[in-house]
């Protein structure tokens, strides 16, 4: 059952990265605030669900049980699980971390 909940989590994971992708493909410099908000709002979703996904997939198979953004990421890191892209040495997923808690901080 938990395989099936990751998979999931996966393949909106995969939807949001895709609209996320469209929308920086279209970005330019002088568009609207709103199209910039909308984009970052975009990022803030793709990461979330990249996170939850990676999540649940530790859960279902390892008996890893935390749930920050930081611990996951470095779960996943020593697990092996990004080998091969370009976030393997895990600078980029730190890095988006602190770019979310700056957007999420911004709009308090």
């Amino acid at each position: 059952m938990s395989k099936i909940v990751w998979l999931e989590g996966f393949n909106h994971f995969r939807s949001a990265l895709l609209s996320l992708t469209e929308s920086l493909d279209q970005f330019t410099a002088n568009v609207p605030s709103i199209i910039k908000s909308g984009i970052l709002h975009r990022f803030a979703l793709t990461h979330e669900l990249a996170f939850q996904t990676t999540m649940q997939y530790l859960s279902s198979n390892s008996s890893f049980k935390a749930k920050g953004h930081r611990a996951v990421c470095q779960q996943a890191l020593r697990m092996g699980l990004f080998k091969g892209t370009s976030i393997d040495d895990g600078l980029i997923w730190m890095d988006m971390i602190d770019s979310r808690h700056r957007f999420f901080t911004h709009l308090q």
